[in-house]
């Protein structure tokens, strides 16, 4: 698997295994990411500043692979990117810096939660839509044969026998 060609260009189709296989990539980047930057910094920074430069890092190999599926689904990037993706990032940031969420201890971890009704319709909103978008990117089907995107990524072997 080309995990360069997964992560870090905008172009190009990808099936579902290719992208849950990077998904679970980037998992595991995350938390390792995570544990090296908090042993580096964890006494100079709060959690949350570095809970955002981590989740920042890590944005740019999430939309190149996230992309690469929309273009498998023969969906381009306006709207798409910006109606699966937009909402995350925005609560994401909302969070991190306290903007309409408050910090509660929940046994040993504190966790944001919102503090008015505004960031709770846009949490909800959000979740939806990552609902939405996982079930797309992750479950449905990509287009059979070439698209304006490229080559199909899983070629047809029913017919190569015939």
């Amino acid at each position: 698997m080309d995990f360069r060609f997964l992560f870090t260009t905008f172009d190009g189709r990808i099936g579902r295994k290719q992208f849950w296989m990077g998904i679970i990539v980037l998992i595991i980047a995350s938390f390792a990411l995570i544990v090296v930057v908090g042993l580096l910094l964890g006494t100079f920074i709060p959690i949350t500043i570095l809970s955002l430069i981590c989740s920042l890092i890590m944005l740019y190999p999430a939309l190149a692979l996230s992309l690469k599926r929309l273009f498998d689904r023969n969906k381009a990037i306006n709207p798409w990117a910006y109606i699966f993706f937009g909402p995350g990032i925005l609560i994401n940031i909302m969070q991190r810096l306290g903007i309409g969420f408050t910090s509660a201890e929940v046994g040993d971890i504190m966790d944001p939660f919102p503090t008015n009704g505004l960031t709770i319709a846009l949490s909800g909103i959000t979740a939806i839509i990552g609902i939405w978008a996982l079930v797309e990117l992750g479950f449905l089907k990509g287009t059979t044969g070439d698209n304006e995107f490229g080559p199909d990524p899983v070629p047809n072997t029913v017919n190569a026998t015939e």
